[in-house]
Parts: structure tokens; C-alpha cells; sequence
């Protein structure tokens, strides 16, 4: 079953779109919504523009995600959390493994 992973993405690195080039950084596709964040960073808090993204991949292809996400961003600890899908419309399901597959 493949698995949904997210990451949130600060404006400045917000994944291209369309083609190869796209799919190669964020999987098969990506859920983006601007947010705003509020969180502490070394002892202060923060508040910063941000995109929050979920992107739909294998779970064979994570870590080349991970990979690629954290080459692409900008903070140190960006937040990356992979989760796996427990249930899923069968037809999603193997919209995903054909998309995914046909990348291979």
C-alpha cells in the first residue's frame, strides 16, 4: 500500500509544477496550502509564511522524497513525517500504483 507523506515547505521553496521535473521532487502529486506558522526555534518564537504539502508516493520511494525535499529547503529541520495510508478507496489505491509505476 503506498504511503502519504508531508512536509512543510517555506514560500521560497514551494515544489515546481508539471512534468518529470515535478514528480521527480514530490512524488506522484502534492496537497500545497499556504499557512502561516508559529513555533519556537532556539529559544524564541516564530512566526513564518510557509507551505504545507502532502505528497502522495511509495513507500519504496520515501527516502529519495526525503532526500530531495531536504536538499531543496531551506531549514535545518524542516518538518518531514511520513504516514502511512491504513484504508483507502481501492480505486485510489491503485490510481496510485499505476502513476507510481509508470515512473519507474
Amino acid at each position: 500500500m503506498p504511503g502519504h507523506h508531508r512536509c512543510s515547505l517555506s514560500r521560497g521553496c514551494a515544489p515546481h509544477r508539471g512534468g518529470r521535473g515535478y514528480r521527480a521532487v514530490c512524488g506522484l502529486c502534492s496537497d500545497q496550502r499556504s499557512i502561516t506558522s508559529v513555533y519556537r526555534w532556539q529559544g524564541a518564537i516564530e512566526e513564518a509564511s510557509e507551505w504545507y504539502c502532502v505528497f502522495k508516493t511509495s513507500t519504496e520511494a520515501y527516502p529519495g522524497l526525503e532526500s530531495r525535499i531536504r536538499s531543496l529547503h531551506p531549514y535545518q529541520v524542516p518538518e518531514i513525517i511520513a504516514t502511512p495510508i491504513v484504508a483507502a478507496a481501492e480505486s485510489y489505491a491503485a490510481w496510485i500504483a499505476s502513476e507510481l509505476q509508470s515512473d519507474r
